[in-house]
Order: structure tokens, then C-alpha cells, then sequence
């Protein structure tokens, strides 16, 4: 479970490192953060968040104390199917590879973007 900076505030969603780690090291992403979280990394970024076997619905609980709940339960409900999820990952490997490529994509067009406006700033 990701534990994100900011779990109160809706228009704080951001890619942060926290949150880009599961993805590159072929973890289960399951986010302690704020509304919709999810649904921003899905949308914007069109990660792979193992919805098949991830219960996502606490993104769309604006209430923090019930998306908490809710999260604490999905992992209460992972941590009893471990063997499921071995599978699951063995089984879904190029998934994990595909996300993997999204996140080093990501970090080389931040990159070129921040070599550009230095050129276009000197």
C-alpha cells in the first residue's frame, strides 16, 4: 500500500514518487491518497491498476474515514488470497512490464521537457 502526502485534499493529486514506485518495481498499486487518485493515474497516465484483481472503488469515496475503511479492508481481502496473487503476478508479467515502460516514458519526457525550457529560458 502506497501511502501518499496528501489524503484530504481532492486537488492535490500529483505524480509523486511514492506513487510511481509499485509500477516500476512490479507491485499491486493500492493508494492511501486523496479522491480519486486512481482514476487521475488511470485517465492521464492509462496505467494498468490490476482492476481484476484490485477493488478500486474507495477512489470514488469522498469521505477520507470511509475511503480508509475501505482500503484497509481491500487489504485484509489481498493479504487473505495470497496465493491468488502469487498467480496473478506470475501470470500477468508483461502487465507489470507494460506499466514498468509508462513510468520510464514518463521520466524521459519530463526530462526533455526541463531541457527545453532551460534552452527557451537562457
Amino acid at each position: 500500500m502506497i501511502n501518499e502526502s496528501y489524503y484530504e485534499d481532492e486537488e492535490a493529486i500529483l505524480l509523486s514518487e511514492k506513487s510511481i514506485i509499485p509500477f516500476y518495481f512490479s507491485q499491486l498499486p493500492l493508494f492511501l491518497a486523496s479522491h480519486h487518485h486512481v482514476k487521475f493515474f488511470r485517465e492521464k497516465y492509462d496505467f494498468d491498476l490490476f482492476d481484476d484483481i484490485i477493488d478500486h472503488s474507495y477512489d470514488d469515496e469522498p469521505n477520507n474515514f470511509k475511503r480508509m475503511q475501505m482500503i484497509l479492508n481491500e487489504v485484509k481481502r489481498l493479504n487473505e488470497n495470497k496465493q491468488e496473487i502469487i498467480d496473478f503476478c506470475i501470470n500477468n508479467k508483461d502487465r507489470f512490464e507494460r506499466n514498468k515502460n509508462l513510468i520510464n516514458k514518463i521520466v524521459i519526457d519530463f526530462k526533455d521537457s526541463q531541457y527545453i525550457k532551460k534552452i527557451i529560458n537562457e
